[in-house]
């Protein structure tokens, strides 16, 4: 508060607590005693700083001492107990008025009561404190005169101060006549100059001359500003045509986006920056501080969900199976969510991700949900089962089918190899036994309920086209002795809508600030981070899991516990070779739903426990079906953007099919985007019968047709992303509409002839970080 101004402010203020402890007391008297004080006190502390504290506890000691003695009195004093020995005494005075002027005058400048901004006349202003001041003085003279009778000193001082008065006047008037002229100059040379720079409009540039007052917007000297900070936001996307590099988006700081700016010769400071990002509340008063925004924020590290053509078919198959979960309620239904994305690094952080304690930047390494594959060996892979809890009031609401539940986690080491078909299908074994998911999964009989719904990620091995995860869930189907068991996923990019993903949160949060040792029973790797010891890896991941998994079991999520275990060793599990015959009555298989139901045969299945027959009479559910509102009523069709998906009791009742002349069933992929146009090459020419795959078409022909198959042409991927023994996961992508998806096809059917990328094995080393603070000062940490 070194500036004049700011001096000004303060004496302000010490004058109002020095008028309020005493309310009495003359304005012009109140002035000279402050002013004196303020001399004093500015002498006896020279430091700035110092004099400012001082100032500041004697403003804070007035206004104590004025609230509480409320309106303090003082001895009234009469202007004629002032008496004014000589003029020293006047020029004191005068001086003290005039002090107080400056500090005024040099102060920000009010509004009038008319809301219009009031100038400052600090030389006219001070003029008119001095005439008054000398007037009251002149006065105060001639009263004394009266009194006292005269004499020659009080006659000579009375023409003193008539001369002082009549100078001062006429330095008053010639300051406001000067006033007027400048005020004139100013406007004519204003107008001389807009005339001249709508002549000329390089005189404007020139000069810098604007429209309006106030500083100029950065974006009329920068225009490109706005838009580098949208390309620095979302920045760092890999564009190799092969898929080489991994896919990765930059979420940067605040910090960070400032020194890109600054890199990129702009000239913004760190609160313009912030100024010209979208605020969390536009209604807020800090929210309208952001007047040219552009789309991008900081409050936002997850990776936002692509859009997929496939996504409203995909949910309309789940909302198909919570109505029908929600119909059939909890005593019938074991409805069960799977994802098995998260990974754990051992060694580092274990959430790796933005908290509290861990804000810093980071690169999100961003595949699409079915390349969660590709990972380092030195991580833990923990697969997570959700249980959904069904209402029992909610019959046929699908509101009734929660996100709560009991979880269990599997937790696998890393360098095992990623969890595959066989491994869910023994946590599958293993979870359905465990004591909290019992009122979940068993009826009373301690019998697995006869309907199982399963909601997985869509990963290339849970995938529902997957021909182990096929076998796998025909072979639970029997082992249980299910009515039905259905085995849905979501389209490429969308597995954040599974119901499991939101316990993700709770359980990443437990383990903020938690670095699980690498080496505890010693350390396996060498000084660049590469194994050299398989059995002494072997001990510590299972010492990290045994951590991992104390941490977990102590979580309750929604008042359900939380039950995580180490699985140690490979799973595997024998599949079965089904009957063509058998396959064809009891499985239906489409791109991302498969169905298995007993054909009602008694002989064949069993005796049905559940009531879904009245319900769905043949067992499987319908295709989805868009309906139209058109002038001749509702048709099953796919015209324009007004065309639904309707729900399935809708569905059911109106007994609207599409016009599929091509074929003799309608497929249950009819209305699915992407797979269209291969429906004909997926369904079998004899019976109508639909596959998911063309190989499963050959095979049904020769199996139960006794057709001999034609040669099916190689696949022909966009990319190879990894290769497991003699599979290899091919990366698919629709031409239209640019969406991927991933799935394991043997080598033999691929076609290796064409010009493809295989990414390298994921690295067996990495960045070994001793302490929390070392990981801090680490810049970047990739992530899945």
């Amino acid at each position: 508060m070194s500036s004049s101004a700011g001096m000004g402010l303060l004496y302000r203020r010490f004058f109002d607590a020095f008028k309020k402890k005493d309310p009495t007391l003359p304005a012009l008297t109140a002035a000279a005693e402050a002013t004196e004080e303020w001399k004093q006190a500015r002498a006896e502390y020279p430091d700035q700083g110092v004099f400012e504290e001082q100032i500041n506890q004697r403003i804070e000691h007035y206004l104590l001492e004025a609230s509480s003695s409320g309106a303090g009195s003082r001895n009234s004093r009469s202007l004629g107990a002032n008496k004014v020995s000589g003029k020293s005494d006047c020029t004191s005075f005068l001086d003290s008025a005039s002090f107080l002027d400056e500090e005024k005058c040099s102060s920000e400048d009010e509004l009038n009561s008319s809301g219009k901004r009031k100038y400052t006349k600090p030389s006219q202003e001070t003029s008119m404190k001095r005439i008054s001041a000398l007037e009251a003085e002149l006065t105060h003279l001639s009263q004394l005169k009266e009194t006292n009778g005269s004499d020659d000193n009080l006659e000579s001082k009375l023409r003193m101060v008539r001369m002082e008065l009549e100078e001062e006047k006429k330095a008053l008037s010639k300051k406001e006549r000067n006033a007027q002229r400048q005020k004139k100059f100013r406007e004519t040379f204003k107008t001389k100059i807009k005339a001249a720079c709508a002549e000329n409009p390089g005189i404007a540039v020139k000069l810098k001359m604007r429209d309006g007052p106030g500083r100029p917007r950065l974006e009329e000297n920068q225009p490109e500003l706005l838009k580098a900070i949208v390309d620095i936001a979302v920045s760092g996307r890999s564009d190799e045509e092969k898929q080489k590099a991994d896919k990765i988006r930059s979420c940067k700081t605040l910090d960070s986006l400032h020194q890109e700016l600054l890199k990129a010769g702009f000239s913004i400071s760190r609160s313009a920056t912030y100024l010209r990002l979208q605020p969390q509340n536009s209604n807020t008063r800090e929210g309208k501080r952001h007047v040219a925004t552009v789309p991008v924020t900081l409050n936002d590290a997850k990776e936002q969900q692509k859009g997929h053509p496939d996504q409203d078919f995909c949910a309309t198959t789940l909302n198909y199976l919570d109505s029908l979960a929600a119909i059939l309620g909890p005593k019938e239904v074991f409805y069960l969510a799977q994802d098995h994305r998260a990974r754990v690094s051992l060694g580092m952080t274990a959430p790796c991700k933005q908290a509290p304690l861990l804000m810093r930047m980071e690169y999100n390494v961003c595949f699409p949900d079915t390349q969660s594959i590709i990972a380092d060996q030195q991580k833990l892979i923990p697969s997570m089962y959700g249980g959904i809890v069904i209402n029992a009031q909610s019959m046929g609401d699908t509101q009734g089918v929660t996100f709560s539940g009991p979880t269990y986690v599997a937790i696998r080491m890393g360098s095992q190899g990623f969890p595959s078909a066989d491994a869910h299908a023994t946590d599958f074994d293993r979870l359905v036994h465990l004591d909290n998911f019992r009122a979940i999964a068993k009826d009373e009989n301690g019998a697995l309920k006869p309907v199982v719904i399963l909601a997985v990620n869509g990963g290339p091995d849970e995938s529902a086209r997957n021909p182990k995860q096929i076998s796998f869930a025909i072979k639970h189907f029997r082992d249980y002795d299910l009515d039905a068991l259905f085995l849905v996923n979501d389209a490429p990019g969308q597995s954040a809508l599974n119901r499991v993903e939101r316990r993700l949160a709770t359980l990443s949060h437990q383990l903020t600030d938690l670095v699980i040792p690498h080496d505890r029973c010693g350390s396996h790797l060498d000084d660049e981070g590469r194994t050299t010891n398989k059995e002494l890896e072997a001990e510590n991941f299972a010492c990290a899991s045994r951590i991992l998994a104390e941490v977990w079991n102590s979580t309750v999520i929604d008042s359900h516990a939380v039950v995580a275990e180490q699985i140690s060793g490979p799973q595997w599990c024998a599949q079965l070779e089904e009957n063509a015959d058998w396959y064809c009555r009891h499985v239906r298989e489409s791109q991302y739903f498969l169905q298995i139901v007993k054909c009602g045969n008694p002989d064949c299945c069993g005796i049905l426990r559940s009531s879904l027959r009245c319900i769905l009479p043949e067992g499987f559910l319908p295709p989805p079906c868009k309906l139209w509102q058109s002038s001749s009523g509702l048709v099953a069709t796919e015209r324009g953007n007004h065309a639904k998906f309707c729900p399935l009791f809708l569905r059911l009742s109106l007994q609207i099919n599409p016009s599929t002349k091509c074929f003799t069933k309608t497929p249950y992929d009819y209305f699915c985007p992407t797979v269209v146009p291969h429906l004909a090459d997926k369904t079998c020419s004899m019976c109508g019968l639909y596959f998911a795959s063309k190989k499963g078409v050959a095979k049904h022909k020769e199996l139960v047709h006794g057709m001999f198959p034609e040669p099916i042409a190689k696949i022909q991927p966009a990319c190879v992303l990894a290769r497991r023994g003699k599979e290899l996961l091919c990366l698919f992508r629709d031409e239209q509409s640019g969406a991927e998806d991933a799935e394991w096809f043997d080598e033999d059917d691929v076609d290796t002839d064409v010009k493809l990328s295989m990414d390298s094995d994921s690295p067996s080393h990495i960045p070994i970080v001793g302490s929390t603070m070392d990981w801090l000062s680490s810049p970047w940490s990739n992530f899945m």
